[in-house]
């Protein structure tokens, strides 16, 4: 028995199949075995005190929509209650379907799932606010992103064979995986630093020469790391720009992670501007996940450019290159105009101290007879008269 109010969470029995309506019970009444009961929650460090509901449970393709709110407070203090729940939510699906959940808040880092059902299971995508490294795991296996797909520029859309199969979509910013019964699925963040590259280089002669295989390999054996290490998250024309993640060792510490990617990030720019980093085709550029530019020119966003042949005066190598000359002659320009602008100054100030001495000149030379006379004040006489 299943509500059907979307004043009270959505619509949910009219959208499953085999379902009757009883007005009586004010539900329906289902008979079908693909009913399955979704359960998760955030395991960050503030899910009893950090609010991300209402959540929604969404299938476009049959209406399906559920309304989730958090756990009910039943902490007391005192009098009043203590404020605290668990941020945790089930829910009522139909396996074989795709469901897409939709968070009010900012999604929790990490975050645990769990499906109880008789057969099949389901695809869940979770969308989030900035891109980022996103480690799964089905019962403990950590599970890798699917395989690549070079159409898409991103990995591959799921097979749904197996529990744990998952890709992050870039641009987009979502999260998919494949969840059965008796899996449990943990996600969570991985130590990473991000980075977008560009090169000189067509879509097609990248894929040529190898694609994101043989770019891993050739960034892995240049930092001397593994190349497990180090994920393409996604690809793209401009002329070529990879989004790609440098992760930690899984053994450092979290502190110890962040020291060793800084070291890596300026590694990777160190190479780039000695000319030393080989990945088959000249650098154009590099900058980080927040935009900032690292070391050579600015890499547009995707969509924003589709260049397949650059001016390679631009690239990064030995030797000046055409930004030189602009910044020098930016420069030659700038102290012009300053020098200018003192000048400018320099003149009003001597043309002002002239006119002062001009006008003391004409003064002083004026005869006694024409000065302007001197005024006194007035005087009022009061005349007093006494009588006796």
């Amino acid at each position: 028995m299943i509500p059907d109010d979307p004043k009270l969470g959505g619509r949910t029995g009219s959208a499953v199949q085999n379902c009757e309506f009883r007005k009586e019970w004010q539900g329906y009444h289902c008979r079908n075995r693909q009913l399955a009961y979704l359960i998760f929650e955030s395991l960050d460090a503030d899910r009893l005190d950090r609010s991300i509901q209402p959540i929604f449970i969404l299938n476009e393709t049959s209406g399906f929509n559920n309304t989730l709110n958090s756990m009910m407070d039943h902490v007391w203090d005192g009098f009043y209650t203590g404020q605290v729940h668990e941020s945790r939510f089930p829910t009522l699906i139909t396996t074989d379907r795709d469901y897409r959940i939709e968070i009010t808040g900012t999604p929790p880092e990490r975050m645990r799932f769990q499906l109880y059902a008789e057969i099949g299971g389901v695809k869940l995508q979770i969308y989030y606010p900035v891109a980022g490294s996103i480690k799964v795991t089905a019962n403990g296996q950590p599970k890798d992103y699917t395989p690549w797909n070079a159409e898409l520029g991103a990995p591959g859309p799921l097979s749904k064979t197996y529990c744990g199969e998952n890709r992050f979509v870039p641009v987009d910013n979502y999260l998919e995986f494949y969840i059965t019964k008796a899996c449990e699925i943990k996600i969570e963040p991985r130590n990473v630093v991000m980075s977008k590259i560009r090169m000189e280089w067509t879509m097609e002669e990248f894929y040529k020469d190898g694609g994101v295989t043989r770019f891993v390999d050739r960034m892995a054996a240049s930092l001397g790391i593994p190349s497990y290490r180090i994920k393409t998250v996604a690809v793209y024309e401009g002329s070529v720009i990879i989004d790609f993640a440098i992760e930690a060792d899984d053994k450092e510490t979290p502190e110890q992670a962040a020291k060793s990617l800084e070291k890596l990030q300026k590694k990777l720019v160190a190479k780039i501007e000695a000319g030393t980093l080989k990945l088959g085709a000249p650098i154009i550029g590099l900058q980080n996940a927040d935009g900032v530019v690292l070391t050579g020119d600015p890499i547009p966003e995707r969509g924003e450019a589709k260049i397949v042949n650059p001016d390679s005066s631009a690239i990064i190598k030995n030797g000046p290159n055409l930004w030189d000359d602009l910044v020098k002659a930016q420069q030659a320009a700038a102290a012009a105009a300053k020098k200018a602008i003192e000048e400018a100054a320099a003149q009003k100030q001597k043309k002002n101290e002239e006119a002062q001495l001009e006008f003391k000149s004409s003064i002083d030379s004026l005869p006694d007879d024409k000065a302007p006379p001197k005024t006194t004040p007035e005087q009022t006489v009061i005349t007093v008269k006494v009588t006796t």
